[in-house]
């Protein structure tokens, strides 16, 4: 989320020989996409003696990412319902053992 395909898998360590080229997005899923696309540079990370973390999304700056994004209120608790199941997906890669919480 911010790093380079090749760091990102370095980090998780990933090859990346098992992973499509391309994949599908239902049309219902698209603009959750869009918007965790457009998160990719707010995501909490807290440091310490034992290395860094990723926490999660910055919830903070989810309300003007919708805004801007133009997505209509009628939608936005169904985005932000998706894009926090793409949260936990992208923490449970990282941290398989659930250690982050």
């Amino acid at each position: 989320m911010g790093a380079s395909l090749e760091q990102a898998r370095a980090w998780v360590g990933d090859s990346g020989a098992d992973a499509p080229a391309f994949f599908e997005v239902w049309e219902e899923n698209w603009e959750t996409l869009e918007v965790f696309q457009a998160l990719d540079t707010q995501w909490r990370i807290t440091g310490g003696l034992a290395g860094s973390r990723v926490q999660g999304i910055d919830y903070m700056a989810i309300p003007a990412t919708l805004a801007l994004m133009g997505v209509k209120k009628r939608n936005r608790k169904r985005v932000f319902k998706g894009l926090r199941i793409m949260e936990r997906g992208a923490l449970d890669t990282w941290y398989p053992s659930g250690a982050e919480k």
